[in-house]
């Protein structure tokens, strides 16, 4: 992460004051941007936000959403965006889903490293020499994938209620 990012892209003449302590910036037109983790999710009760954007939600307990952040934003009117790298098809995944749906509520956008132009190709090209094809395709395509890198891929594909001998020909 870049503690400086924040600095570098909001304009010093928006800003106030800042509290760096609290990662904090106040704004002249009386806005607050405010950087909070959500290891504890209870530590989040308490602000009003009006706008709240969840990075790396898949990381996070799904009651960060459903139980803390969520209610606030229905009663006041206020947005969410959620941010993050697959992991797997969890919470981020069904929140994917559901912008994909006819719901005027939701949009969602998956932007894979090949096409954002962020990382230089050369590099794409080198991470995906160095590492295992599911890891390249998860954490630079953004690919929701299910059950890559562990030892038994692919179980739910085969299974069936019918009893066979094995195979000698199969692993």
């Amino acid at each position: 992460k870049d503690p400086t990012m924040l600095a570098r892209l909001l304009p010093q003449s928006l800003i106030k004051r800042s509290n760096e302590i609290e990662l904090t910036k106040y704004l002249k037109n009386g806005s607050i941007l405010a950087l909070k983790g959500a290891d504890r999710p209870d530590l989040l009760r308490g602000p009003n936000p009006w706008g709240v954007i969840l990075d790396e939600y898949d990381t996070m307990k799904p009651e960060v959403w459903t139980d803390i952040i969520q209610p606030v934003l229905r009663a006041n009117g206020g947005w969410c965006m959620f941010l993050g790298t697959p992991k797997g098809k969890r919470h981020l995944y069904h929140a994917f889903l559901r912008g994909q749906k006819e719901d005027r509520d939701w949009k969602s956008w998956i932007l894979p490293a090949s096409k954002s132009g962020v990382i230089q190709k050369s590099e794409l090209e080198n991470a995906k020499l160095d590492m295992p094809d599911h890891a390249f395709r998860q954490e630079f395509e953004c690919e929701f994938l299910e059950g890559e890198g562990t030892i038994f891929r692919g179980v739910r594909n085969v299974l069936d209620a019918t009893q066979r001998p094995p195979l000698s020909d199969h692993f």
